[in-house]
């Protein structure tokens, strides 16, 4: 008999923002599905890890960066989700960090398993995520980028929905 629970999973994520506006993406690609969708640098916090001490182990596996200055928590959201025949009820956080545009290196041999999914990194503008076709996560980047860039960072973290 399959197992139909649904695994809790806390996750943080970078939301890297240049002077310019331009927002890091990471192509991510469903193994089972072959659906593509851009994401957010970041992933699940391992046991006894603190948020911050998990955001600056996925930055550095996912980027190549040490030492990033974290800025504020942002937004948050949760979904629920399949992911090689398991079910999870995800909870991610998202924090800025504001810095000039770089060349992102993912770490395969820290990260083992995101290879087979990963397929590439991009910077975006506002303008290019609401003119893309792809899917993003969450699913209304755009319009939560565009006010964190015309507003700065909210009072209150937003809860972006899926």
């Amino acid at each position: 008999m399959k197992d139909e629970s649904i695994i809790p999973r806390e996750a943080t994520r970078a939301v890297f923002l240049t002077p310019e506006g331009e927002i890091l993406l990471m192509e991510i690609e469903n193994p089972v599905s072959g659906a593509r969708f851009w994401i957010t640098p970041g992933g699940g916090r391992e046991d006894g890890e603190s948020v911050e001490e998990g955001l600056r182990r996925e930055v550095l596996e996912e980027t190549g960066l040490q030492d990033v200055v974290i800025g504020p928590l942002i937004w948050r959201r949760e979904d629920q989700y399949t992911w090689r025949g398991k079910r999870y009820h995800q909870t991610d956080v998202f924090y800025l960090i504001e810095m000039n545009r770089f060349e992102p290196v993912m770490d395969l041999d820290v990260a083992p398993g995101e290879g087979s999914v990963f397929q590439g990194y991009r910077w975006w503008m506002v303008d290019e995520i609401r003119a893309s076709s792809a899917i993003f996560t969450p699913r209304r980047l755009a319009v939560y980028l565009h006010d964190l860039i015309e507003k700065g960072s909210p009072n209150n973290v937003i809860d972006t929905g899926v």
